[in-house]
């Protein structure tokens, strides 16, 4: 198999249909992916993407397979670090939620465990001793807690060679942490209440590395009573962090409101359809009545008028809609050169919404004759800008006579120019009149007969639903 002759959707399907095939099971899949020369975590990470991207399958439910996704690396790490992760986790820094998720840990998981061993081996200022109860902790070798340490201030900070091992010997501390942060923590244990929040908000900014820090401190200073001393700091922080967030909601959801109440307000002073107000805005339905459902639980007065206008625009809109139908039926009796053209110089309303309301308004004769109306005039599609291009790049002549045999006779017809076409082409589209093919074609005999004036800037509609 060529993977290079199939498209990407091809290949991930390929790969999703090789691992059902396959039940899911990696030593099975393994011999598979062998006989067609494709690494297996390569077909894993294929078919992934195929149950995402095109099947649409809910993230929740292709977690359950993380024990086949998961690539042996990430297990083994999982493993591994297996007490850092749960610090991590208790301490806020990571939730349950991205553990779970295989994206995440692939991008995510190696650069946060370097970052807490580097956390931990700095704040000890390389006592040796520290260093070694830290890493039998976590239940990992010092030479991997320093190991990872090193790989963060390298890929994570940019440091050189050269001042990793200047920090790592003391000497001349190119990148020195200041260790304010154990009296920080022992502030933070003294004080309780009002002072204590005032005391966090002016330390909001280290907050992250306080998190990342708490377990080396709390290892250095109260390695008896780690738990409880962990715990007494993290529900602190917490408590903070959750009173901050409170505050942030409050003040996300009040201007939530104030940009729905800005939004209802200016829908009902618009008098226009909802339709209409939404195409104009460029709004979509759905968010329109997300905020309007907002209102009604926040604000029932305006909810109360914005039920009033709907209403009120609706009795108005079915009495212009009566009056339209009804004029329309009297002029198509009484003129029979009236066209779809006149029609939208008169409303800029589709005449096919009319129809409901002409089935239950007109007699059989009225209706048919509206009916003719309408089918003379359908079209399918308005004109595409190719089609423009066309009708611009070829010769446009009107009026040509025919002989007895239905020959052309020449010099007898009215070439129109290049840039009369245009000029046509604009005032349709000026004038909101939708460029049908007929509609064209109409305002061109019209134009070539002087009964067209193109240079009018505004038609004055008769009647206009908005």
């Amino acid at each position: 198999m060529d993977k290079n002759n199939l498209t990407e959707e091809q290949y991930c399907s390929f790969c999703y249909n090789l691992c059902r095939k396959c039940n899911w099971d990696t030593n099975s899949l393994w011999k598979v992916a062998k006989r067609y020369n494709i690494p297996t975590q390569e077909v894993k990470n294929n078919a992934r993407i195929y149950m995402e991207k095109y099947l649409y399958i809910p993230n929740e439910e292709i977690s359950k397979k993380n024990n086949f996704f998961m690539p042996y690396q990430i297990k083994k790490m999982l493993t591994t670090y297996n007490e850092i992760i749960n610090i991590l986790i208790n301490n806020n820094i990571v939730t349950t939620e991205a553990i779970n998720n295989i994206r995440w840990l692939e991008l995510n998981l190696k650069l946060h465990i370097a970052r807490f061993c580097f956390d931990q081996v700095i704040n000890t200022n390389w006592d040796k001793e520290q260093i070694k109860l830290i890493a039998n902790s976590i239940n990992i070798t010092e030479e991997l807690l320093i190991k990872n340490a090193k790989e963060y201030a390298i890929k994570g900070l940019n440091w050189t060679e050269q001042e990793w091992k200047a920090q790592a010997n003391n000497q001349n501390n190119l990148k020195h942490y200041n260790n304010k942060y154990a009296i920080i923590f022992d502030k933070i244990l003294e004080l309780e209440n009002t002072e204590l929040l005032e005391y966090l908000e002016e330390n909001k900014k280290i907050i992250p590395y306080l998190r990342s820090t708490i377990h080396s401190y709390v290892m250095n200073k109260y390695p008896n009573e780690y738990n409880q001393m962990r715990s007494k700091i993290t529900n602190k922080i917490n408590t903070y962090t959750k009173i901050q967030s409170e505050k942030r909601n409050k003040e996300k959801e009040k201007l939530k409101i104030k940009k729905a109440m800005i939004l209802i307000s200016d829908f009902i002073e618009s008098n226009k359809t909802l339709d209409n107000y939404c195409k104009e805005n460029n709004i979509s339905k759905d968010k329109f009545n997300n905020q309007l459902k907002l209102i009604k639980e926040k604000n029932p007065t305006l909810y109360k008028k914005y039920i009033f206008y709907t209403n009120s625009i609706k009795e108005i809109n079915d009495n212009k809609t009566n009056k339209l139908l009804e004029e329309l039926i009297n002029i198509i009796k009484t003129n029979k050169n009236f066209t779809i053209l006149d029609y939208y110089l008169i409303t800029n309303i589709d005449p096919k919404k009319l129809i409901p309301i002409a089935k239950i308004k007109l007699n059989s004769k009225d209706l048919k004759l509206f009916y003719n109306f309408i089918n003379e005039s359908k079209t399918k599609t308005v004109m595409s800008e190719q089609d423009k291009k066309d009708i611009l790049n070829g010769k446009t002549i009107i009026g040509t006579k025919f002989d007895k045999n239905n020959n052309p006779i020449p010099n007898t017809g009215k070439e129109i120019t290049k840039e009369e076409i245009e000029q046509i082409f604009n005032f349709l589209k000026r004038n909101k009149i939708p460029i049908y093919p007929r509609v064209y074609k109409i305002a061109l005999k019209r134009y070539a007969n002087n009964e067209l004036d193109i240079n009018m800037k505004n038609v004055k509609r008769k009647i206009l639903i908005k």
